[in-house]
């Protein structure tokens, strides 16, 4: 604010006027956004804050102030909250400086048209909103799981939508971050080609696939998307992933549920650029069910190199066998430094953990660098996951740097007993050599769920006590923490 606008110090017997000067206030209501409030969506996307609406309508200086606070994070709603849109629009075409101070949009609309279609001239003309010079984040949502089609009808016509702002936004160089809900035909290479794009999530979408060669011009530039969440989408084992394989800054991928596994996967479109045959930058990888990694390895492994060298963490999700066999296992070849492994099997109606036998290999392939090991698992006889876990541990036995190790079980059947031996074995196994074969070890946890049923109250303290006693070794070690522990869900 200009030394013109700003008010200065008064006497404090004069109550015309601020004792202090309106840069002080400034400094202060900016402090007020920067902390963190509850008054937050189940989305993460923030709601205006009570205390700078009310600022804002202290004085006119004051409004100055606490706008660009006030219009950093909108979301609309053209269905359910159509006066709050036109409200926003008109508040931007009376002050067009207003749009300079969104940096935030979230946009919905019905997946379903309105009995009645938002004309231009029902909606006041919502052509303000593809006029926002900075832009950062750009989330658009069809509610509903039923989808739009980005091919719709009205994207035509030049009707206002959620393709009008898509179209605009990803070839802003301004836009990092972007979220679609519910949207299908999503052109995929388009996307990634958002210039300065960082940040991208898909959730229930489809992927358009092309029936002509990807530009190669586009495909050497690469693109810079550092992190991808992809959840329950169609088409990204056929047409995206292939994409991937160019973006060099790529540092989280998050995927879920892409449509299975198949022995032949015949290419959806040429590709002529070479693409990336190891991912040097990225660390974290998420997969639930269904995720063809098979892609990546064949590129690592025609070229001789691990495809993920530098991932840190990784959290499996396992719901059929097939997401071991053919998913789980050869990506734990192209692994050499993880240091968080994080499984998971999520079948509530038991899967056979036996079939995890690459989970020596893995061990012993990161050894050196493993430091955090969970795993959690659902209605299977407690010693076969054990016996596979423990026959990984002894192969980095002496050699490791393991630090935690949780372990959670949850069985659906009380005919489901422990195996005292094997859990025996495995406290004796991390006790080894008084300690000297998990030296960093520092805490062990161990939860046992299982359903619940009042009259077998005292069983489960039965159960307690013996499960205790069998893993006595590790459970008295002096230099480990352990908690163990037997419970009803």
């Amino acid at each position: 604010m200009s030394d013109d606008n700003r008010a200065t110090s008064k006497d404090t017997n004069d109550t015309e006027g601020p004792v202090f000067p309106f840069d002080i206030f400034e400094i202060i209501i900016n402090n007020l956004i920067t902390v963190p409030s509850p008054s937050h969506s189940r989305s993460g996307f923030p709601k205006p804050d009570r205390d700078i609406l009310s600022l804002s309508l202290v004085s006119k200086s004051f409004a100055e102030i606490c706008q660009p606070l006030l219009f950093k994070s909108v979301r609309l709603d053209i269905h359910s909250h159509l006066d709050r849109a036109q409200q926003f629009v008109g508040a931007i075409k009376s002050n067009p400086t207003l749009a300079r101070y969104t940096k935030r949009l979230e946009y919905q609309e019905p997946n379903k048209e309105p009995v009645e279609p938002i004309s231009a001239e029902r909606d006041g003309s919502f052509t303000p909103l593809l006029q926002l010079p900075r832009l950062q984040y750009l989330r658009v949502i069809a509610k509903g799981r039923e989808g739009k089609s980005y091919d719709c009808p009205e994207s035509s016509t030049g009707q206002f939508g959620f393709r009008s702002l898509l179209d605009q936004y990803i070839a802003s160089s301004t836009l990092t971050g972007l979220y679609i809900q519910s949207i299908k035909d999503l052109p995929i290479l388009d996307i990634l080609s958002c210039p300065n794009l960082e940040d991208l999530e898909l959730l229930y979408c489809g992927i358009k696939g092309w029936d002509h060669p990807a530009p190669s011009e586009v495909l050497k530039k690469g693109f810079k998307l550092k992190t991808a969440a992809i959840r329950s989408a169609s088409g990204v084992n056929d047409v995206a992933f292939p994409l991937f394989a160019y973006c060099q800054q790529v540092e989280r991928l998050q995927f879920a549920r892409q449509g299975g596994f198949r022995s032949e996967r015949p290419e959806k479109f040429q590709i002529r650029a070479p693409p990336l045959v190891s991912f040097k930058n990225l660390t974290f990888i998420e997969s639930l069910a269904s995720v063809d990694w098979s892609y990546f390895c064949r590129l690592a492994e025609s070229a001789g190199v691990k495809a993920f060298p530098a991932v840190k963490r990784l959290k499996y999700h396992i719901i059929a066998e097939e997401d071991i066999t053919l998913g789980i296992n050869p990506i734990f070849e192209h692994m050499e430094s993880l240091e968080e492994l994080d499984i998971r099997g999520i079948n509530d109606y038991g899967l056979d953990p036996t079939p995890l036998i690459s989970l020596k290999r893995f061990f012993s392939l990161s050894a050196q660098t493993l430091k955090d090991i969970t795993i959690k698992w659902k209605a299977c006889q407690d010693h076969t996951l054990i016996k596979v876990l423990r026959v990984a541990l002894e192969g980095i036995s002496h050699i490791n740097v393991l630090r935690r190790l949780y372990v959670v079980l949850v069985r659906g059947s009380w005919d489901m007993v422990i195996s005292p031996e094997e859990w025996n074995l495995l406290s004796r196994l991390l006790t080894a050599d008084n300690g000297a074969a998990f030296p960093g070890l520092e805490e062990v946890i161990i939860l046992l769920q299982l359903n619940k049923d009042r009259d077998k109250q005292d069983a489960l303290r039965d159960y307690e006590k013996l499960f205790k006693l069998t893993m006595n070794r590790i459970h008295t070690f002096r230099n480990v923490r352990t908690s163990f522990a037997i419970s009803a869900y």
